[in-house]
């Protein structure tokens, strides 16, 4: 969706509110959040053409945080597991898409200047897996 039709989808908005004499929105508030929306579908479009390079980053993110932690290790266990594997996978996904020209800079959802995972564990150690 470009700039002029979000301003314009929002400026309706306001006439429907005006004419129901509700008050107006936040113009700027909601221009952000539509134009946040846009680059979100936008973004889903890019990464849905990209799922199998998805799925090998995903494969080899696994494979790293089990060979790290040992044979033995219930690697990702719980939801902040899953969670870091994920923002791993988001975070080298968009580096392969920035790399490849189909992703901006300014578009990635991942900080890229984060640690990874195995930079991480290894700074930290492996942890320790006990179940209780």
């Amino acid at each position: 969706m470009d700039d002029a039709a979000i301003r314009q989808k929002l400026s309706q908005r306001n006439a429907i509110r005006r004419a129901a004499q509700l008050p107006s929105l936040d113009f700027w508030k909601e221009y952000d959040k539509e134009v946040n929306v846009a680059a979100q579908r936008e973004y889903r479009r890019i990464s849905e053409f990209y799922a199998a390079e998805e799925a090998d980053i995903l494969k080899s993110v696994l494979e790293e945080g089990r060979r790290l932690r040992g044979p033995d290790a219930d690697f990702p266990r719980g939801l902040f597991g899953w969670m870091s594997v994920r923002i791993e996978v988001t975070r080298r996904l968009e580096a392969l898409l920035v790399s490849k020209g189909v992703l901006e800079v300014s578009q990635r959802t991942v900080d890229p200047h984060r640690r990874s995972l195995s930079e991480f564990y290894r700074e930290r150690g492996s942890p320790e897996h006990t179940r209780v």
